[in-house]
Formats: C-alpha cells, structure tokens, sequence
C-alpha cells in the first residue's frame, strides 16, 4: 500500500473520492422517495419554521434536515438534487 508524504493511504482517498462520487449521483439521479415527498408536502413546502407547528411530532420530521430543506427551497426552489443538499453537505 502506497502512502503520501502526509501518511493518509492512496486507498483511502481513492474509497472517499468513489463514495462522494456515488453520493452525489445517487442524489441527482434518483427520483423522490415517499418520505422525501411526505416532509416536503407536510412541513417544508408549509413553513415549518413557523413557531405553532412545533407542537406536533411525527417520526419523519427530523428537525435539522426539515429546516435546511426549507432554507434550499426558498434560496434556490424546489429542484429534487437542491433539497438533498443539507444531507449530501453533511
């Protein structure tokens, strides 16, 4: 196994790089899934940052990625690969 001068393994790098290539693909070329299009129906496209909805829970609404999906939606529209942003970023 070949090594860089800074230790990090060429297999390492090259496993990273595929992994975000397959990542970034998969968001771009797969269409919605049923719980992508619940959250976005239910709470994204409603605004959920909108204090009186806090008061209901449901298992598909995941706080974080319901409020960086809003931020995507009013910054750059309702485009599926731009609504997966939040998650490909983190």
């Amino acid at each position: 196994m070949k090594i860089k001068p800074n230790g990090v393994p060429y297999f390492l790098i090259c496993s990273s790089l595929l992994l975000v290539t397959y990542s970034v693909l998969k968001a771009w070329l797969i269409p919605f899934t049923w719980d992508e299009i619940y959250s976005y129906e239910h709470y994204v496209r409603k605004g959920f940052t909108v204090f009186h909805h806090y008061t209901y829970m449901d298992a598909n609404n995941h706080l974080l990625n319901t409020w960086l999906m809003e931020l995507c939606d009013k910054l750059f529209g309702n485009n599926e690969f731009l609504l997966r942003l939040p998650n490909l970023i983190s």
